[in-house]
């Protein structure tokens, strides 16, 4: 484990707890039990768009979501995204950390794999609300995602993972947690 490497050559390592963030007021925090934190993949050309769309309307079946679009989704996407129906599409805006840090332990975020979600872990993971970054499934990548980027966003897991356990101890219902 890297933590342990560090420490033996002498480095001392401190948690960033992200107090001030999380123990800021917020306000206008989303009602619904699901948020999702848009990607940017599908609009770079890494995933296939209809099955990531396909992927957020499967999410909207099991009941109603807020969808947070990443500042680079394209007007088509977010179009065929706010059709969904049970789906509220948000503007983009302030953060995620800034625009979630007020949820409650009834709601989830989920995400494809982002730095976000290991954030997000952090700060919300005391107040019992579930960060859930999802593995990008084999058949979305499209050949212009390299196979050391792939690796890099599947890391991404292990890092929520982590802050996960530090925070809650390790969860048998998140595989990431125990690998």
């Amino acid at each position: 484990m890297v933590r342990d490497h560090l420490t033996a050559q002498g480095f001392e390592l401190v948690r960033n707890e992200f107090a001030w963030l999380a123990q800021a007021p917020a306000s206008g925090a989303p009602t619904e039990p699901t948020v999702v934190i848009g990607s940017a993949l599908a609009a770079d050309g890494l995933i296939d768009t209809d099955a990531y769309v396909g992927w957020v309307r499967s999410l909207a079946a099991d009941g109603p979501l807020r969808y947070l679009p990443h500042r680079r989704e394209p007007d088509t996407a977010l179009s065929r995204l706010a059709a969904i129906e049970g789906l509220v599409l948000d503007a983009a805006g302030a953060p995620v950390e800034l625009r979630l840090r007020g949820m409650t332990a009834s709601q989830r975020v989920v995400s494809l794999p982002s730095t976000a979600a290991v954030l997000l872990t952090t700060i919300l993971a005391p107040r019992g609300v579930a960060v859930m970054p999802q593995a990008v499934p084999e058949s979305w990548w499209t050949d212009r995602a390299a196979p050391s980027l792939r690796a890099h966003l599947s890391s991404v897991l292990r890092l929520a993972a982590d802050a996960r356990a530090a925070r809650t101890g390790p969860d048998s219902t998140y595989p990431e947690d125990h690998g």
